[in-house]
């Protein structure tokens, strides 16, 4: 009977030990399944380099539109696209014949407008000195001479004076009209305003040049560039252009020349913003920022297209964290806190990697690379934070329990 009970015994206390190695076995199992795959990173110390990239144009220092002063047929043309002109040098020339038969018509106004004073001075001479008579007779009340005929007297000289000044403003107004048919007349010889060359030739002869009104420009006949100045005018987003600074070193790239880098600097920020898209789902406000290049290919043209990347800060050594471990998260307990700003109740942080468990940390960021981003407090170098995936980072909360995940796993995520 006894050993009976021994045995009894002996199968109870080995039954009781597999029942805690089963629920040993399980909790563990359970609790294993609740840890959280994560890429992890450290913190870093380096070099981190802060750009904003924009698109643009590439287009001279300093160009000039020359357009028709007057109207009328260009009946020689004397330079081509591409040529190299310097100040004063000819350039066109519109018809003169209408022009020339208006100096001419002038000259002959004037001429007849000073002849018209010529007479009207003798004819006042003469009423002058009849005038002057009579004044005298009336004075010496002789009776030669009645009121009227003296008062007569008078207003004759009176109106002779009057045809005088008339003849001598009808002289200032046919210089004045002479001055201008000449301007005009001079105006037919189009010449170059400045030196450059000719980027383009919108006309040929035979054409016809008219002059701009309030609502219709005129015809633009030429353009004349510097081109030993040469710009990038970049399209920059409202949501970067706070950071641009006039001085800021800046690298462009040109389309037309792969692989070839031109620098510069930021030489001018716009005020006035450009709204693309306005009424539609794509409606972006930008503004122009101009790179002023420093050495300029002598093959760059007018028009090409540019991507330009403006250097906003330099780091030299500065604690980073990848961009993609940034999180937001509310950060407000009870009630009372819900109606606090967004600001004061969302706070920017990174998952630290404390114990297996994901831990938040709030941080104050500074400038962002392209990969990388500044922690200016927070955080200290070689700390593991948790850098994905971005699923991951959206549910994580803070005290989950984290494994990190093995490449084998990150490889398998990488697959199509």
């Amino acid at each position: 009977m006894s050993i009976f009970k021994k045995r009894k015994k002996l199968w109870i206390s080995l039954i009781l030990v597999v029942l805690v190695l089963v629920s040993a076995a399980a909790y563990y199992s359970k609790n294993r399944k609740k840890l959280t795959e994560v890429q992890v990173d450290k913190v870093r110390r380096q070099q981190l380099i802060s750009e904003v990239n924009a698109t643009g144009k590439i287009e001279p220092k300093k160009d000039v539109d020359i357009s028709a002063s007057i109207p009328g047929k260009i009946v020689k043309l004397a330079v081509e696209e591409g040529d190299r002109v310097s100040q004063g040098d000819f350039l066109l020339q519109i018809d003169p014949a209408p022009y020339e038969a208006t100096v001419a018509n002038s000259k002959a106004a004037l001429s007849g407008a000073r002849s018209d004073l010529e007479s009207a001075r003798a004819s006042l001479k003469q009423t002058e000195q009849t005038y002057r008579r009579k004044e005298k007779m009336w004075e010496e009340r002789s009776g030669l001479i009645s009121q009227d005929e003296y008062e007569r007297s008078k207003t004759d000289y009176d109106v002779q004076q009057t045809r005088v000044n008339a003849a001598q403003h009808q002289i200032e107004q046919a210089i004045a009209n002479l001055a201008r048919a000449q301007d005009d007349l001079n105006k037919t010889r189009v010449t170059a305003p400045m030196s450059g060359i000719v980027v383009r030739r919108a006309v040929e002869e035979g054409e016809v040049a008219v002059i701009g009104t309030m609502n219709n420009p005129g015809t633009v006949l030429l353009t004349i560039a510097d081109l030993s100045v040469m710009e990038a005018e970049l399209e920059v987003d409202e949501t970067d252009i706070g950071s641009i600074e006039l001085g800021q070193k800046a690298t462009v790239l040109v389309d037309a020349f792969p692989g070839k880098k031109f620098s510069g600097e930021v030489t001018e920020i716009g005020n006035s913003p450009i709204v693309k898209g306005t009424g539609t789902n794509q409606e972006a406000t930008d503004f122009k920022v101009t790179i002023t290049l420093k050495y300029p290919d002598v093959t760059l043209r007018p028009g090409l297209t540019a991507d330009g990347e403006i250097v906003t800060a330099v780091r030299d050594s500065c604690l980073t964290v990848p961009i993609q471990a940034l999180v937001i998260r509310d950060m407000s307990k009870g009630d009372k806190a819900k109606h606090l700003p967004k600001e004061e109740r969302e706070k920017e942080g990174v998952f630290a990697m404390v114990g297996g468990k994901a831990v938040f940390k709030p941080v104050k960021t500074g400038a962002m690379g392209e990969m990388d981003i500044e922690v200016m407090e927070g955080l200290k170098v070689n700390e593991e934070i948790v850098t994905g995936t971005y699923q991951t980072l959206r549910e994580l909360k803070d005290g989950d329990g984290i494994k990190i995940q093995k490449e084998e796993d990150k490889k398998d995520m990488k697959k199509p």
